[in-house]
Parts: C-alpha cells; sequence; structure tokens
C-alpha cells in the first residue's frame, strides 16, 4: 500500500491522501514513478473519500493500458 494525494482541495480525508494498493496494478520490481520515469505508465486512483480521480504513475504495470479504472 501507498499513499496517493487526493487532487480534489476539499476532500473530506483527514491527510488529503488515501491508501491505494498498486499491486493489483504493478509487476514485481514495480512500483511508484515520476510522471517521465523511462517506462512510466498513468493508473487512475479513485480517492475512498470523495471519489474523486487521480493520476498515478507506475513502472511495470501488469496490463498494457495507458490508463486503467477500478
Amino acid at each position: 500500500m501507498v499513499r496517493v494525494p487526493c487532487i480534489k482541495p476539499d476532500c473530506p480525508s483527514p491527510t488529503k491522501t488515501f491508501e491505494w494498493d498498486e499491486t493489483r496494478y504493478v509487476s514485481p520490481g514495480g512500483g511508484i514513478a515520476a510522471p517521465n520515469a523511462p517506462g512510466a505508465k498513468s493508473v487512475i486512483a479513485t480517492c475512498p473519500y470523495c471519489g474523486t480521480e487521480s493520476k498515478v504513475w507506475v513502472t511495470h504495470l501488469k496490463r498494457d493500458d495507458t490508463i486503467t479504472r477500478e
């Protein structure tokens, strides 16, 4: 699990972040990445507090999709 910042300014989360299980999307050896990192792909993570979709960049995506949704 990693903590992802919610992009909604008035998100009701106490820390304006939420836990996201990256193991559903990332193969072993991969993880969170910078947007311009070599091989980085974007995935949509939905905030459980407010339902806002935040883009997360990862490496070693299990599926070869640029953007996936939960």
